[in-house]
């Protein structure tokens, strides 16, 4: 592969020690002739402001986006470069870590590697998700993991009306519905229920969450298919959610419309470790 000779830097600043971690990242690369940028508030946090670019302009500066926390950071970065071809590296500070791919002791090791160009790039399905109201669209969001469509902080049960281009599969009573890619089978959907999917299988989870009837379960469907909800109960403090992240509320009548995006994400991965293996030790199969 290309080796890589500028990265762009996003940390989760919640996390404990991650302004350490990136102050260190920061003249680690530096010292080796590397280009560095990040986010304004990371900058701010090592008094770096040199160093600020705006996530929407990394694809002019950057051949890598080194996500610094868990799972959920590595989401928003694949989401923040989600129109360019940016690979992302995820290094886990967090417990589960299915996307990250190293941990912070091997963090420097890997760099060394990328800048010889040893490495690989996993390619990863997303979903494009558009809210349509009254016939115009009012919203769009982009997913690695999954989309969902669930009531808020009271538990309510909603109807959603679900078709697979243009044929009805059910019309759900639940708490919400997920739809998901391979690489969420294993995140929001598993915990409701939903079978694990090889990430290079490309498919379309769809998971009830819920469901007040004991027939329904999940059900995978083509990535070619477009997945089509709409929000019919009139309960109040319906949202959509992408990766957990990005919300957007709901009114009754509204339909969600899924489908495969145009670009997925890109991960950077070093290890052999096969994704069976990494099934065996997040999931404690052993």
């Amino acid at each position: 592969m290309k080796p890589v000779n500028r990265v762009a830097i996003l940390p989760n600043l919640r996390k404990s020690g991650v302004v350490r971690l990136l102050q260190e990242a920061v003249s680690w690369l530096e010292s080796r002739g590397m280009e560095v940028v990040t986010t304004g508030e990371a900058a701010g946090q090592i008094s770096r402001p040199d160093l600020e670019v705006d996530p929407g302009e990394w694809w002019r500066h950057a051949d890598m986006v080194l996500s610094l926390g868990g799972d959920g950071t590595v989401l928003s970065a694949a989401g923040l470069v989600s129109k360019h071809p940016i690979p992302v590296l995820g290094v886990n500070l967090g417990s589960l870590g299915f996307l990250t791919d190293v941990g912070e002791a091997e963090l420097y090791s890997t760099l060394e590697r990328l800048m010889k160009g040893e490495y690989e790039i996993e390619r990863r399905m997303a979903l494009q998700a558009a809210v349509m109201r009254e016939g115009k669209e009012v919203g769009r969001s982009y997913a690695l993991n999954d989309v969902v469509v669930a009531t808020g902080a009271f538990s309510r049960v909603i109807t959603l009306t679900t078709w697979v281009s243009g044929h009805e599969v059910s019309e759900y009573q639940a708490d919400g519905i997920i739809i998901a890619t391979p690489t969420g089978s294993t995140a929001y959907s598993l915990a409701s229920g939903g079978p694990v999917v090889h990430p290079g299988v490309e498919t379309i989870l769809i998971a009830p969450i819920c469901a007040h009837t004991l027939g329904v379960r999940p059900v995978i469907v083509s990535a070619q298919e477009t997945v089509t909800i709409e929000f019919s109960s009139d309960v109040g403090n319906v949202m959509l959610t992408a990766d957990g992240q990005r919300g957007f509320d709901l009114k009754p009548g509204d339909r969600i419309v899924v489908h495969k995006a145009a670009r997925g994400a890109r991960l950077v991965r070093t290890s052999k470790a096969s994704f069976y293996n990494r099934l065996r030790t997040k999931l404690r199969w052993v």
